[in-house]
């Protein structure tokens, strides 16, 4: 299976004219008939068809990184971006579909506003500042360098404590609470939640900072077998502090055991 950007989509493949082709948010899947999914393929009525006559061509692997992107104007004279066409952040924990929400919902507020006659200039430099910062603080706080520690498992289910929590309680709660007005507030657009903002940011930071230093010392998944992570789940009620306590003392214990590991020699 073969990831790539529709901008730069190159497929080929030995001997075969038959390409199947799944178009997603951030590109395309080819699929091939590798060894190890053959068994599968040959059970998918539609998927034998199609690839009958390929062959697994072990060197067309492709692969990409820096997937997130983001528009310098989300709004202007006569138009408004929504969805992936205003900006992207990563697929790791799927939020497009918080993205359009926020996204469809304050253009639909700027398009109501200018059919009421209503002076359009101060609205649209508020929804071009606020999703430039609600992108910005959103990717920075998640996923940046997300992938430096996404394979250990201290390290990420840690993480993974602390962002499901938060965005229980910051975004998926909140249309529940307020009702639709709440879309129209991107999340991390307003400068009370600054704090919220800073300490997500300090926590992923660390945590990619401590996963480059294990790779130095060749450390990397050390810890990682047996494990699992079973957490008891979350409401759009509240957010269980007893969970956040324990996310507070895995970060303690994570940074306990990097103070006493030995240096690489």
């Amino acid at each position: 299976m073969g990831l790539r950007r529709k901008t730069e989509q190159k497929c080929r493949m030995k001997n075969a004219n038959k390409l199947l082709c799944l178009s997603l948010a951030v590109g395309s899947v080819v699929l091939t008939p590798n060894p190890a999914s053959a068994q599968t393929a040959d059970q998918t009525a539609v998927a034998r068809e199609i690839l009958a006559d390929a062959e697994f061509d072990e060197e067309d692997v492709h692969w990409r990184k820096n997937l997130a992107y983001y528009s310098t104007t989300f709004a202007g004279d006569g138009f408004v971006l929504v969805g992936d066409a205003a900006a992207f952040m990563d697929p790791f924990y799927s939020p497009g579909m918080d993205w359009i929400s926020f996204t469809t919902s304050r253009a639909a507020a700027l398009i109501n506003a200018q059919r009421r006659g209503e002076p359009m200039a101060e609205l649209v430099e508020r929804h071009n500042r606020d999703f430039a910062r609600s992108h910005r603080c959103w990717f920075e706080a998640v996923y940046k360098d997300k992938y430096e520690y996404m394979g250990e498992f201290d390290l990420m289910s840690t993480a993974f404590i602390f962002d499901l929590g938060l965005y229980y309680l910051g975004v998926a709660s909140r249309p529940f609470r307020s009702g639709e007005k709440a879309l129209l507030i991107p999340p991390f657009s307003q400068t009370a939640v600054g704090p919220i903002f800073r300490f997500m940011r300090t926590y992923n930071r660390r945590f990619a900072e401590i996963a480059r230093r294990r790779r130095k010392r060749r450390m990397l998944g050390k810890t990682n077998r047996a494990q699992r992570c079973l957490i008891p789940g979350f409401t759009l009620k509240s957010t269980n502090p007893k969970l956040f306590a324990q996310g507070f003392a895995k970060w303690a214990r994570i940074e306990l055991g990097e103070l006493l590991a030995p240096s690489r020699s």
